[in-house]
């Protein structure tokens, strides 16, 4: 059963969860929801395997937490709902992506109890099919699946991206790394995705980044930093 967990959560019903909740929301909606991956998946790790969270850990997310809140640009005039779309319905957009997000939590907590029997690469290799059978059954009986016949070459490289590149190569490296440290040490990485879209849309799309903005990066891999340099002291010890 865990196993099943492990492939349908997060590869299956997550993604599933999350566009349909995306089609009905805003951008900053759904830039808040993905802050709260990292509590969740620390809370899950806390229910499951029983793991606490350090004063070092603690005192990282604050600091990790307080960095996001600065690079989302929480400007409370510029939230309001999409147009045609009413509160409600936006209002169980943010649910759905909310409940989107432990799908990669259960990915996590399960993930390191089970490499406790299991080797990660075939356990990846397992959840990742179990997945992929889900979401294609789920899109063969609703939208059916994409015509690529006549996609371009920025979209093939999207897609290599999207499925080997940046889920399968990632995933299997995450799966090694949890099973040798707390979920709540791994956890807190995840506030470094939203940097790295600020990265990337600022080499990409010349998209412009206030002051304030960049401080929230720094403060961010601050608080990363932070548990890094712990972790380190730990192992050298």
């Amino acid at each position: 059963m865990l196993i099943l967990a492990l492939g349908l959560a997060p590869f299956a019903v997550s993604p599933i969860l999350q566009l349909s909740g995306l089609a009905a929301t805003q951008s900053i909606d759904n830039a808040v929801i993905i802050a709260m991956e990292p509590l969740l998946t620390v809370l899950l790790g806390w229910l499951a395997l029983r793991e606490g969270l350090t004063r070092t850990q603690g005192a990282s997310f604050v600091v990790a937490v307080a960095g996001f809140l600065l690079l989302a640009r929480f400007d409370l005039r510029s939230v309001g709902t999409p147009g045609g779309v009413s509160v409600s319905t936006q209002f169980m957009g943010s649910v759905l992506m909310l409940t989107a997000l432990w799908g990669e939590a259960i990915y996590s907590v399960f993930g390191r109890l089970l490499t406790r029997t299991f080797a990660p690469v075939p356990l990846y290799g397992t959840a990742i099919f179990v997945g992929f059978a889900g979401l294609s059954l789920y899109a063969l009986t609703t939208e059916g699946l994409p015509d690529v016949r006549h996609a371009s070459g920025s979209s093939w490289f999207a897609i290599l991206w999207l499925g080997p590149l940046g889920s399968c190569l990632n995933y299997i490296l995450w799966m090694r790394e949890v099973r040798k440290v707390p979920v709540a040490t791994l956890a807190i990485t995840l506030f470094i995705q939203p940097v790295v879209g600020m990265v990337a849309g600022l080499f990409f799309r010349d998209e412009a980044l206030l002051p304030a903005q960049w401080a929230g990066a720094v403060l961010i891999l601050t608080g990363v930093g932070i548990q890094a340099h712990f972790e380190s002291r730990k192992v050298r010890v």
